[in-house]
């Protein structure tokens, strides 16, 4: 089974680090969410880097990188 780990080492591989690509958006580990949506080209690139809302052993920070980008939404109008 894949650790999360193994993961996010795979995943800063294929997208780079730092990156302001976000191939996903999910709270804790993209391995234990049930879903979460894929997508490429957003309709707001955020100005932050994906790994600033990534923690080791616990994944994503949706909640910070939510607010992140509604404040840079705000500011762009």
């Amino acid at each position: 089974m894949l650790t999360l780990e193994e993961f996010s080492a795979g995943l800063a591989r294929w997208i780079g680090r730092p990156t302001p690509e976000r191939p996903f958006v999910c709270e804790g580990s993209p391995l234990a969410c049930r879903a979460f949506v894929v997508g490429s080209h957003p309709a707001t690139m955020l100005d932050a880097d994906f790994w600033e809302f990534w923690e080791p052993g616990y994944g994503f920070h949706k909640d910070a990188w939510l607010r992140a980008y509604e404040a840079q939404r705000l500011r762009e109008g």
